[in-house]
């Protein structure tokens, strides 16, 4: 069953947020960190909501066992939900908002566990904040991963 059977409005949410989040792109590449940031967590509002009735939706049935069914897949609104959430971590990281930058880095993991830039940007802010060994492990971590050379010379 698919999400807009369950929602019917799925799709114009998808379409706000992101329309949301392509605004706090452009406030972003214009230096604005606190419009980005405004505009990033309203688009998470229409996302959010959609995650969640997939989530609902996604249940196992009464008696299944959760341990052998398969994982379920990433919808759109995860993968955007984890790109605006590296995404805040940047802007927070601009504002030196550092603890604010590693809860959102922390939420961007939690939506794609791979991220190379919310890690980097974790490591950033823990660092930031004096937690050294914790900064120190990410970074090696993030040298052990397939990332860009551009990239890694931010390491």
């Amino acid at each position: 069953m698919s999400d807009e059977l369950l929602n019917p409005g799925v799709e114009e949410k998808i379409a706000t947020a992101k329309a949301k989040k392509d605004q706090a792109d452009q406030a972003f590449k214009a230096g604005d960190f606190t419009n980005a940031l405004r505009y990033y967590h309203e688009s998470t509002f229409y996302l959010t909501g959609i995650y969640k009735n997939a989530m609902h939706a996604a249940m196992p049935a009464p008696g299944a066992d959760p341990q052998t069914d398969v994982k379920t897949p990433k919808t759109e609104a995860d993968v955007m939900l984890d790109k605006i959430y590296s995404n805040m971590s940047m802007c927070h990281i601009k504002r030196e908002n550092w603890t604010r930058a590693v809860e959102t880095a922390d939420k961007a993991l939690a939506k794609n566990s791979l991220n190379t830039k919310a890690m980097f940007r974790k490591g950033k802010a823990l660092g930031e904040q004096g937690f050294f060994e914790k900064a120190e492990k990410i970074m090696n971590d993030l040298l052990t991963k397939d990332i860009p050379g551009d990239f890694i010379n931010l390491l």
